[in-house]
């Protein structure tokens, strides 16, 4: 589910929840429901998501920040009750996790706390306009298993790495990375290309994600990587669920 969570922004900053996101997550993720609802690809989102946006029917924004020892969940909305597993922070904030960091997330939120993490940065600066993003810190190990886990390689040697969702029609795909140097940015670009191709020839029976896979345009200046493709909703979004398996 990791790798599919990401969210939309006015400004990232802009928003009630971003004071609540811990400083140091190493990952946060965040959901635009209404944009989802109303995309075509909507029934194309793996299980996890759906089920996530059914939880909080009446969420405008969610927002996952996790780090190795906490997962928050904090959602956006006019909350008349909290939602189930969940506390209300504010009238328009509801944060589920574990106690202690539930508590701490309420707090920086209650003190009308600046949004500190350097992760909503790197957000509002590659991935202004986006309808959904998720982006990490590099050198972490994520909590992931099959093809999905080649995804801790390549994070080696960045210091941040995400991925931003335009779901107007044509929708677009874009990743953007940056090495620790320009060395560490050429070996990542390297690697992506490996992981694309890898992915390709696993999807051999699917030959409409591999052909996709293959019209992915790849970048690299100094430090940064930039990967942009462009396709209809649903064959983005079943892209992204084959990556997740």
């Amino acid at each position: 589910m990791l790798l599919v969570l990401g969210l939309a922004c006015r400004s990232q900053r802009d928003s009630p929840l971003a004071s609540a996101i811990p400083p140091d997550a190493a990952l946060v993720g965040s959901l635009d429901p209404p944009a989802l609802r109303r995309s075509p690809a909507y029934r194309e989102l793996p299980p996890a998501v759906l089920a996530l946006l059914d939880s909080y029917p009446s969420a405008s924004r969610l927002a996952l920040a996790w780090s190795p020892n906490t997962v928050l969940t904090l959602a956006e909305g006019a909350f008349e009750q909290p939602p189930p597993g969940a506390v209300l922070a504010g009238p328009r904030l509801a944060i589920s996790g574990s106690e202690g960091a539930v508590g701490a997330a309420a707090a920086r939120f209650r003190a009308h706390a600046k949004a500190a993490s350097p992760i909503l940065d790197y957000a509002a600066r590659w991935f202004p306009d986006a309808a959904a993003w998720i982006v990490a810190r590099g050198n972490i190990v994520l909590p992931v298993s099959g093809n999905a886990a080649n995804l801790n390689r390549l994070l080696r040697d960045l210091d941040y790495a995400g991925i931003g969702l335009h779901l107007n029609e044509p929708a677009r795909l874009n990743l953007h990375a940056t090495g620790a140097t320009a060395e560490a940015a050429r070996r990542f670009e390297e690697s992506l290309r490996a992981f694309l191709s890898l992915v390709a020839m696993g999807e051999a029976r699917h030959p409409g994600t591999a052909s996709l896979l293959e019209s992915a345009r790849i970048e690299r200046s100094g430090r940064e990587v930039r990967l942009v493709l462009t396709a209809p909703a649903d064959r983005i979004v079943g892209l992204l669920t084959a990556i997740a398996r």
